[in-house]
């Protein structure tokens, strides 16, 4: 069955047993780029505070029972996380025989060269 046709499709989740969310997202950060940003649910519980929220830019507890629809009591908090982008490097300053234009050097110039006196 094709991905597309799916009429009930699934979104993969982070499991919040064994501090697995705190595992997954620290593994997703090392795949941030420069610039990026990363956006992730986790358990708000000590441990999570303590490992994530020092590297995140923003840390917003949902509140009690978010999930409950779901099948899950777990506190949960939205955490945002970003890498900041690299440094805009100084532009290489052209060289002065670069500056030339090979084109023109091949032709004489008219007006400087030596022409014939008659």
């Amino acid at each position: 069955m094709s991905l597309y046709s799916d009429p009930n499709p699934t979104a993969p989740r982070t499991e919040f047993f064994a501090y697995a969310d705190i595992k997954h997202i620290t593994h997703a950060l090392t795949f941030l780029k420069p610039g990026g940003r990363l956006v992730a649910l986790c358990a708000n519980g000590p441990r999570q505070y303590a490992a994530l929220q020092p590297l995140a830019d923003q840390w917003t507890p949902l509140p009690a029972g978010s999930f409950k629809s779901q099948g899950t009591n777990v506190n949960v908090t939205l955490a945002v996380f970003s890498r900041e982008p690299e440094p805009a490097s100084a532009p290489e300053p052209i060289a002065q025989e670069e500056t030339r234009c090979p084109r023109t050097e091949m032709q004489p110039n008219l007006f400087t060269s030596q022409l014939p006196l008659f």
